[in-house]
């Protein structure tokens, strides 16, 4: 099968996997032979060429080193029901990196690394920015980094930012523009990549949205997603899930893989599969939905989110973009 990885030809690139000699797009780096027309697919970039370039090392870090490990100061938080949302003081430059939909940080608490869905990030001038971050507390490291918060001393340690959140989002394709109105099937906090991608991509104003808004509550809508209309429904329901999963399979299957109606399934593993049953593998890998691969990095050097595909090759899904749909 064919993988694309999220940061090749980015300024992360070849990283620490190439480093390795385990890079997944690259057989070059692998097993000596090049198979960019087979295997791993042509990406527009040769990692192998630039890693040799630069004598045999990685590129990891160079742009982004500056954020990680750093401290970042909390500015505020605000309780929305059962979901907190942070927001970080920053760099400008930072601030823009985290702009883009599907970006998350990894946060440091007690040696634990906790990856972070970004909300929202503004940038005032050319130095001073902020991101906010959404996070429910349900276990003992989200619950323990949210204690003892106090405004203007409570410091984060953050790592990133990363950008394979949604996974097969594609930035320059949608910067070119939508030729059909997205259709949106949102859950909970799955929905958090929307928020930044209704602001940066102005079209989604007029996507047809189903809002199973679960544990977002009237006062989280009306600060982040405000006048956008939605079609209120509950996934929990058989009746809801049918009309949404029958919205789904009508137009999976308009158009040609070009001009197809752009579907985003932000929900959870359990509602995806619900959602597309019956919908093909061939017909699922153009559709876009959230990365819920166990992440303790989001680098692919620790192994926590490794899979293993049919054909026996391992797979960093922090960095895959497309998941491993068997």
């Amino acid at each position: 099968m064919k993988y694309l990885c999220v940061d090749r030809g980015s300024p992360r690139c070849p990283c620490g996997l190439m480093e390795s000699g385990q890079c997944y797009t690259c057989t070059m780096i692998r097993d000596g032979a090049c198979r960019c027309d087979e295997k791993g697919g042509w990406q527009g970039v040769c990692p192998y060429l630039e890693y040799m370039q630069q004598g045999a090392s990685k590129k990891e870090g160079r742009v982004f080193e500056e954020n990680s490990g750093r401290p970042l100061e909390v500015m505020e938080w605000v309780l929305y029901g059962t979901i907190y949302v942070v927001t970080l003081s920053c760099t400008a430059t930072m601030a823009e990196q985290c702009s883009f939909p599907g970006t998350f940080l990894m946060v440091e608490w007690k040696g634990y690394r906790i990856p972070v869905s970004v909300l929202d990030a503004a940038w005032l001038d050319g130095k001073k920015g902020t991101v906010s971050v959404a996070i429910q507390p349900l276990g003992p490291k989200t619950k323990g980094l949210l204690s003892n918060m106090k405004a203007g001393e409570a410091h984060w340690s953050v790592d990133g930012p990363f950008y394979n959140g949604l996974l097969r989002f594609d930035r320059k394709e949608f910067n070119r523009g939508v030729k059909r109105r997205p259709l949106v099937i949102a859950r909970g906090m799955s929905t958090v990549p929307l928020v930044s991608l209704r602001k940066r991509y102005l079209e989604w104003d007029q996507m047809e949205l189903y809002l199973d808004s679960h544990v977002l509550n009237e006062d989280f809508l009306s600060q982040y997603l405000p006048g956008t209309p939605y079609y209120p429904v509950n996934l929990t329901t058989e009746k809801d899930l049918e009309i949404v999963r029958e919205r789904v399979e009508e137009e999976a299957f308009v158009g040609t893989p070009k001009d197809r109606t752009p579907i985003l399934l932000l929900v959870s593993p359990y509602y995806l599969e619900k959602l597309t049953r019956g919908i093909g593998t061939d017909v699922l890998e153009h559709m876009i939905y959230p990365n819920h691969a166990t992440m303790c990095c989001g680098r692919g050097i620790c192994g926590a989110c490794s899979s293993t595909d049919r054909e026996g090759d391992t797979l960093r899904l922090c960095k895959c973009s497309k998941s491993v749909l068997e």
